[in-house]
């Protein structure tokens, strides 16, 4: 992972989407995602974008909706983010 990608990673939005996606148990959409971090579709779009390029989530259009899911290296890193929320 490179310098840019580890900057962005460790911004407090995409952690809030990351254990949002990890919390909620189901398939969840873009426009839910934006509602419960209190985002703008449009940023939390981007950043959805940006997880889906680093391989930690997948998005699939259905309908008018974003259907977000996180890959297995997704579940790897929010397992590791939900200890390190927990030793803090």
């Amino acid at each position: 992972m490179d310098n840019e990608n580890i900057s962005f990673f460790f911004r407090a939005r995409p952690i809030e989407i990351l254990m949002e996606l990890k919390n909620n148990g189901r398939i969840i959409t873009a426009s839910e995602i934006t509602h419960r971090t209190r985002g703008t579709y449009s940023h939390v779009l981007k950043i959805i974008n940006r997880l889906e390029e680093m391989r930690i989530l997948i998005k699939k259009k259905e309908g008018r909706n974003v259907i977000l899911t996180l890959t297995q290296k997704g579940r790897e890193i929010t397992e590791y983010l939900s200890e390190v929320i927990k030793r803090l």
